[in-house]
C-alpha cells in the first residue's frame, strides 16, 4: 500500500525537480502498489517509495515488487548528490500523518488538545477547554504532570490548603505560573480502550477484544505535539503489558487452585 499524500505534498510535486523528488522519495518507506488491470481484471504489483511510483515496471508478485522498491531506496539513500530538503519549512514532512498511523496502530485518540502558548494570551480572561481542565485538575493529574510541570501539585496544594480558592483564583495562579516556568507547551489527554489479550492456539498473545465505551484517559505535557504522542504510545504500551500480566496471574491462581 502507498503512503497517501496531502495536499500541499502533491502541490509541491508538481513543480519539483527530478533531483528534488528523488530526495523526497528517499526519505522512505519502501512500498508496493497493490492495482488491477481494467481491461484484463488481473492483478499486479508495482514498487513506490514514500507514496510516489518511480517506474513503471509491473510484477505478478507483491514480494518482488517490494524488493525492488528496497533496492531503489537503497540507491536513493546512498546517492550523496540529491538535495537536502526542509521539509518541516516547506509543509511536506507529512508529520501530521505520521502522527495518525502512530495512534491508529497503537489504538489511541486524543480527547483534547490544548495549547498553552497560543490560549493564555489574554491574562484577563482564558478559553473554556482550559478552564475545563483547571477545575478537573485533581492530584491524579496533577502527579501524572510533574515530571514536566513540577509546580503543578505543588500549586493544587496550594488551592486544597484552608479555605481553598475561588475559581477566579486558580485561574490566575495557573496563568502565572504557566509564565514563570514559559510552559507554553502542549496539554493533550489521550484515551486507550481496555482491552481483554487474545491467545493463540499456539498459547502466544495475539490481538485484543475493546469497545470505546471502556477506556482509560491520562493527561502528557509535550513542548511539541509530536513529544506529546511518543509518551502516549509508551503509556499505552504499559497498559497493555499490563492487561497481559494480570491474565496470566489469574491463569496461575486457577492452576494453584485446581
Amino acid at each position: 500500500m502507498l503512503t497517501k499524500l496531502n495536499r500541499r505534498q502533491h502541490a509541491w510535486l508538481q513543480t519539483a525537480t527530478p533531483e528534488q523528488r528523488k530526495a523526497f522519495a528517499a526519505k522512505g518507506p519502501a512500498e508496493v502498489a497493490d492495482l488491477i488491470n481494467i481491461t484484463t481484471h488481473t492483478t499486479y504489483f508495482m514498487a513506490g517509495l514514500r507514496g510516489l511510483l518511480f517506474d513503471k515496471r509491473q510484477f505478478d508478485k507483491a514480494e518482488d515488487a517490494g524488493k525492488h522498491a528496497e533496492t531503489e531506496l537503497a540507491y536513493l539513500q546512498a546517492d550523496t548528490t540529491l538535495p537536502v530538503l526542509d521539509e518541516a519549512a516547506l509543509g511536506i514532512d507529512g508529520r501530521n500523518a505520521t502522527l495518525n498511523d502512530q495512534l491508529e496502530q497503537a489504538t489511541i485518540r486524543a480527547e483534547q488538545i490544548l495549547h498553552l502558548g497560543t490560549m493564555l494570551t489574554q491574562a484577563d480572561d482564558m478559553p473554556a477547554a482550559l478552564i475545563e481542565f483547571i477545575n478537573d485538575l485533581d492530584k491524579h493529574i496533577a502527579k501524572a504532570l510533574a515530571t514536566d510541570m513540577p509546580w503543578l501539585p505543588e500549586m493544587l496544594a496550594r488551592w486544597e490548603n484552608g479555605d481553598g480558592v475561588t475559581d477566579e483564583e486558580a485561574r490566575d495562579d495557573f496563568n502565572t505560573q504557566v509564565y514563570r516556568h514559559a510552559c507554553y507547551g502542549y496539554l493533550v489527554e489521550y484515551a486507550t480502550p481496555v482491552m481483554t489479550p487474545r491467545r493463540c492456539s499456539n498459547g502466544e498473545w495475539s490481538g485484543a477484544s475493546f469497545s470505546w465505551s471502556y477506556y482509560s484517559p491520562a493527561w502528557f505535557y509535550g513542548e511539541t505535539l509530536e513529544e506529546t504522542v511518543t509518551k502516549a504510545l509508551a503509556w499505552a504500551e504499559s497498559l497493555r503489558q499490563q492487561e497481559i500480566a494480570d491474565i496470566e496471574a489469574k491463569e496461575a491462581c486457577a492452576e494453584v487452585a485446581a
